[in-house]
């Protein structure tokens, strides 16, 4: 089977394609190491088959015969094929797979034989329920080995033939109707179509799974080489930036001591640009990083009523611009907590930033609280808008990267659509979630649920920060 990228699927490539049985001879000796281990785990459930039919058969035989029988499939399970798996095809594997693969073949024949030997007296002798028996048993064969030699076709067809054969034959040497040996027969010849489909399903099923599993791990291989792609090339790309900005500013503030209010303004713009272009270049290699594997939480102690007091100071002058109310904030007595800081930061930034930005003449307001989920303690953190809010179509989609609420947002307030999906990503990454709640119209409140690490001398710390509990994922 050919894939469309060229790869093969259980075929060889073109030219000297060796044979089929070549090609079967290969594959059983890469998986013979195991064939020994996988034969034994289903050892006892056919001894305990051979066993239920031997009591069966008292019914129509002496009890010596069930006891002699079994005794040959014993010798067979734990003599003849054990020791003829390890002396002769092992032995020959390396040097000829095809005569080790024909010599496992000849002892999974002696297997059939001796169970066929099981069951064969009480069809023989049996009447209507000797033939049930016995039809139960070429089926069990079927499907038994089907299982465990569905690429094999030489040791499938080695390890059922004794009961196809033993099922078409003896019943033209019973009394019966004459009708009946022909019922049997058919029946076995159904069983062997139903193999034979199960066959050609079983090779579409693993053709699919094949295509599937390469298709997914092209994907993969793509995300990640993306990811990598932007994080190396946003780091490039930050250098110059910085030099930009650095040297816009120094025009500004020579500008303005020149009194040259024309340099000034398109010195100001140039580094406005410059700080977009900085803040969507960060924003994909954050994101990157988070695909790529490579953003790791710093777990350490810090101040929550610090953490939050700068956060908003930093949004004050957006606020001011939009001519936001910034509410809320937190006590100073809120205690310390234990996460990575740096990234909350980053989070409530992102959250206050995009209220601001929807809330022009409203309000905004920060609030936080301790809560305790599943024995695991928890920082909450509400950010609370009067802006435009949402309907439930756009939250749908509102953590995606590179959307917003709809193409209007984009036109009338800007933005990349990257800032959401970083914080929802970072916070999972914590162990914690983003939940969001809008009425259109009404505004919209925001929920940053992160866990608390911190514990003081008189608790039982945790070697690992790692969250207790799972948070469904909201919106």
């Amino acid at each position: 089977m050919i894939l469309q990228n060229g790869a093969v699927l259980n075929e060889p490539m073109s030219g000297d394609a060796p044979s089929r049985t070549s090609v079967d001879a290969a594959d059983f000796v890469q998986t013979l190491p195991a064939l020994e281990k996988d034969l034994a785990v289903g050892r006892w459930l056919r001894i305990s088959s051979g066993v239920l039919t031997g009591v069966l058969s008292l019914l129509w035989l002496p009890i010596i015969y069930p006891i002699v029988a079994l005794a040959l499939v014993m010798l067979q399970e734990f003599v003849i094929f054990p020791v003829g798996l390890r002396k002769i095809v092992v032995a020959r594997a390396a040097r000829d797979p095809l005569g080790a693969h024909r010599a496992y073949a000849l002892l999974l024949v002696t297997g059939g034989v001796s169970y066929a030997a099981v069951w064969l007296p009480t069809l023989l002798v049996g009447g209507l329920i000797g033939g049930f028996v016995a039809t139960a048993w070429v089926w069990g064969a079927i499907i038994h080995n089907l299982v465990y030699f569905s690429r094999d076709r030489m040791s499938f067809v080695a390890a059922i033939s004794p009961h196809v054969i033993a099922l078409s034959v003896a019943p033209f040497f019973i009394v019966l109707p004459w009708w009946q040996p022909f019922v049997l027969l058919a029946v076995t010849a159904q069983a062997l179509f139903v193999a034979r489909f199960s066959w050609a399903d079983r090779d579409r099923l693993v053709t699919q799974m094949a295509r599937d599993h390469f298709a997914r791990r092209q994907a993969e291989e793509a995300s990640t080489a993306k990811s990598h792609y932007w994080a190396n090339m946003s780091h490039e790309l930050r250098t110059p930036l910085n030099a930009i900005i650095g040297y816009s500013e120094m025009v500004v503030e020579e500008a303005e001591d020149a009194s040259l209010p024309v340099i000034e303004a398109d010195a100001r713009r140039i580094t406005d640009a410059a700080h977009h272009l900085l803040k969507l270049i960060n924003g994909i290699l954050d994101l990157s990083k988070i695909e790529a594997g490579r953003m790791v939480p710093e777990i350490d102690n810090f101040d929550v009523a610090q953490l939050v007091s700068e956060v908003m100071e930093t949004v004050r002058p957006a606020a001011a611009a939009n001519s936001v109310t910034l509410q809320g904030g937190c006590a100073t007595t809120f205690g310390i907590a234990a996460s990575d800081g740096f990234r909350i930061k980053q989070c409530l930034l992102n959250l206050m930033s995009n209220a601001i930005k929807f809330s022009k003449g409203g309000s905004v307001s920060l609030s936080v609280e301790r809560q305790t989920v599943n024995d695991q303690p928890m920082l909450t953190f509400i950010v609370f808008d009067t802006g435009i809010g949402m309907t439930a179509a756009q939250i749908q989609k509102l953590f995606q990267p590179f959307e917003q609420a709809d193409a209007s947002t984009t036109r009338l307030f800007g933005g990349t659509g990257l800032g959401l999906t970083i914080t929802r990503s970072i916070a999972r990454l914590l162990g914690g979630d983003v939940t969001v709640g809008s009425e259109m119209g009404r505004g919209s409140t925001f929920t940053l649920l992160v866990p608390d690490f911190y514990c003081d001398a008189s608790d039982v710390c945790e070697t690992q920060a790692q969250p207790k509990f799972a948070v469904s994922a909201a919106a």
